[in-house]
C-alpha cells in the first residue's frame, strides 16, 4: 500500500503486480514511483531473488535475466537508471544499466575488492567508495566513473552511511 502522508488515504499501487510466486522480503522504487525493485524469494524454488517491476504496465521480470548477467546488488540511481554491483572471484564490476534504452555502461571492470564482504558503499546517488585490496580506496562517480584516490582514510573498520541526497 501507498500511503499519502497528506490525506492519510491509501493506495494498493502494487496490486496489479503478479506477486503470488514471489515472498517479498524488500521493495524499493524509482523517484517517480514508475519502476521498482523487488527482493525475496521465488516461492517455486525457494531461492532468493530481485526483480524489476514496471508498476505502470504491471510487469515483473528477475533483474539477472533482464541484465543478462547475475547482479549482486542493484539500486536506482535516478528514475531511469540503475546500477548493478557484479561480484566474482574477489573483483567486482559497476555497470549503469538505463532503464529506458537497456544500454549497459561498465563504470568499473574487474577491480580487485577488499574482502568478500560488501566492499563498495554508495554515498549519494551519484557517487560510491570502493574499498579495494592493498587498503586503496577510490571516490567512484557514478555518472562518469570516473575515481578518485582518497588517501589517509580507513574503510576496513569503518561504518559508511549513505547520503541519498546527492
Amino acid at each position: 500500500l501507498l500511503l499519502d502522508m497528506k490525506t492519510l488515504e491509501t493506495t494498493p499501487f502494487a496490486a496489479h503486480l503478479p506477486l503470488e510466486a514471489v515472498r517479498v522480503d524488500y521493495m524499493t522504487f524509482s523517484e517517480d514511483l514508475r519502476y521498482g525493485l523487488c527482493s525475496g524469494a521465488d516461492l517455486s524454488s525457494g531461492m532468493g531473488e530481485q526483480w524489476f517491476c514496471d508498476m505502470e504496465q504491471g510487469t515483473m521480470v528477475k533483474v539477472n535475466d533482464l541484465l543478462g548477467f547475475t547482479c549482486s546488488e542493484v539500486y536506482f540511481q535516478n528514475k531511469t537508471t540503475l546500477i548493478c554491483q557484479k561480484w566474482n572471484d574477489g573483483l567486482i564490476d559497476i555497470i549503469r544499466y538505463d532503464i529506458l534504452t537497456g544500454n549497459q555502461t561498465v563504470l568499473l571492470e574487474a577491480v580487485k575488492r577488499a574482502g568478500e564482504d560488501r566492499s563498495f558503499h554508495r554515498v549519494g546517488k551519484n557517487y560510491g567508495i570502493l574499498n579495494m585490496a592493498e587498503s586503496a580506496s577510490v571516490l567512484v562517480d557514478l555518472r562518469t566513473g570516473e575515481q578518485l584516490p582518497l588517501t589517509g582514510i580507513d574503510l576496513e573498520n569503518a561504518s559508511v552511511k549513505e547520503n541519498l541526497a546527492g
